[in-house]
């Protein structure tokens, strides 16, 4: 993913809902983003990157 014309702090929140966890949304580690990044997520499941700016 681009994040052109966003200046992102250095740590983004990553939080999941999936078949793994049905009554909960998890919340996982804090990732390092930049002008870009790049991530894998389960198939089936909705995922919410929140991106602070800087």
């Amino acid at each position: 993913m681009s994040l052109k014309g966003l200046n992102p702090a250095s740590k983004a929140q990553v939080y999941t809902y999936s078949q793994t966890k049905l009554r909960a949304i998890a919340r996982h580690s804090d990732f390092g983003v930049s002008a870009s990044f790049q991530a894998t997520y389960p198939a089936n499941s909705i995922t919410l990157v929140a991106i602070p700016k800087a």
